[in-house]
């Protein structure tokens, strides 16, 4: 192996502690309508973007690494009351 590239610290494998400072935007939203005794519908929404910088430390002080990711969810929701003891709810999801 070369002089500049370092042994593992740990069996096989490279270990050490590193600087990680994340940047993360959340926003909900929630939107609930009756429509009537018998109807009920809702919407949510829910994003997240997460932005992860990585700088060195451990065995490779120079290495640099960045993790960027997105989520999105949506949830529709019907509920439809069909009598006294029957009620009827669909849900998509995506």
């Amino acid at each position: 192996m070369s002089k500049y590239i370092p042994l593992p610290n740990t069996g096989k494998q490279y270990r050490g502690v590193f600087a990680a400072p994340t940047n993360q935007n959340e926003y909900l939203g929630k939107y609930d309508e009756v429509f009537s005794d018998k109807d009920h519908f809702a919407v949510g929404y829910f994003y997240q973007k997460t932005l992860q910088d990585v700088f060195g430390g451990g065995n490779f002080s120079w290495q640099t690494t960045e993790s960027i990711s997105t989520q999105q969810n949506v949830n529709l929701s019907e509920i439809h009351t069909l009598s006294q003891n029957m009620v009827n709810q669909a849900w998509v999801t995506f």
